[in-house]
């Protein structure tokens, strides 16, 4: 027999639950007649959020039911996606899954585990799809209970779909902003929005409700010029005043896989991101905790590490991770090789 945990009693990580909102949104409800439509319908999905827990059980099952149909392109992705923490504290990969039921059903997630011993688990949440319950299945007898409360500050991360991750990693443990939290072992909340970061005002309010170890801000991808000149500084001086002391990272544009073949595409982008470099000297000339990280090695320089010349593949999500982790350390003055 299966007993059935809601993991609303658990930890839930990322969402809005505490903060008058459904416990797998982004966003609380008050976003919802300020940000643009789109953002706050992708704020609905569940990118980057992800459920700890201990348990002594020899298998897991998870119960999900979702709120919105899935869409077609994304029935063959692993949308459940299991980690654990090893003997030595790191987490890594055990499992994935992909539920594929609507509005709910029941899924395996890992079995033949050893009697009796106890592990942390993580389960990451899908990066599309708008969560409206889910629950950790276990053997009668079988304990489960919240993980340790991680007592850092988060990182919380602002940007595109390259943030959201979207359906171009193979699984949602595999998102950029994801990875970056296992390297440094802390809460990460990825507040990404596939196609629609563009440094809205009312939206820095929202970023800066979370009281944050520092604050990402990823997107270029989706900004014009004039999008940058009018929106960028307003955003930042608002997201400042209200966290004058948190430091601010601002990511400049990952190059294209294939630019290499384009020579138009280099001036338009470089443009963009002096816009973007120029007000981040400013505000930093008058003091403000900004940090600015060039976008020219995210993805490396062999194209490889794109689905299609643009979005990073498990490759590339790694490749950011792996520039993005130390700048990270540095601005939380956390030991490096966490």
């Amino acid at each position: 027999m299966t007993h059935w945990h809601d993991c609303r009693t658990l930890r839930i990580i990322g969402g809005q639950g505490s903060h008058g909102g459904y416990p797998f949104d982004r966003l609380p409800y008050a976003a919802e007649s300020v940000v643009p439509p789109i953002v706050w319908e992708l704020s609905q999905q569940s990118a980057g959020m992800y459920v700890d827990f201990r348990s002594d059980a020899v298998e897991l099952q998870a119960r999900c039911m979702l709120r919105q149909a899935p869409l077609p392109e994304h029935l063959y992705i692993k949308y459940l996606d299991l980690y654990s923490r090893d003997l030595s504290g790191r987490w890594r990969w055990a499992a994935s899954n992909r539920y594929g039921f609507y509005p709910s059903g029941v899924t395996p997630l890992i079995e033949g585990l050893t009697p009796g011993e106890w592990r942390t688990w993580r389960i990451y949440l899908p990066l599309t799809y708008s969560v409206g319950n889910l629950e950790i299945g276990v053997p009668a007898g079988a304990r489960v209970e919240p993980a340790v409360t991680n007592e850092t500050l988060p990182i919380v991360i602002y940007g595109t779909s390259i943030v959201h991750g979207c359906a171009h990693v193979s699984r949602p443990g595999m998102a950029w902003p994801s990875i970056v939290g296992r390297h440094l072992d802390r809460t990460v909340i990825n507040l990404g929005f596939s196609g629609s970061a563009r440094m809205e005002f009312a939206l820095a309010d929202f970023i800066a409700d979370r009281e944050a170890g520092a604050y990402v801000i990823d997107p270029l991808a989706n900004m014009g010029i004039e999008q940058i000149e009018s929106h960028a500084e307003l955003f930042l001086r608002r997201l400042n005043e209200r966290r004058p002391t948190t430091p601010i990272l601002l990511m400049d544009d990952r190059t294209h896989a294939n630019a290499w073949l384009f020579p138009d595409y280099a001036p338009p982008q470089i443009a963009k991101q002096c816009a973007f470099r120029k007000i981040a000297d400013l505000l930093k000339s008058e003091g403000m905790p900004i940090s600015y990280l060039s976008g020219a090695d995210l993805i490396g320089h062999d194209s490889e590490g794109t689905t299609d010349g643009s979005h990073p593949s498990d490759l590339g999500a790694m490749r950011y991770a792996q520039v993005v982790t130390p700048v990270l350390q540095a601005l939380l003055r956390m030991p490096a090789g966490r």
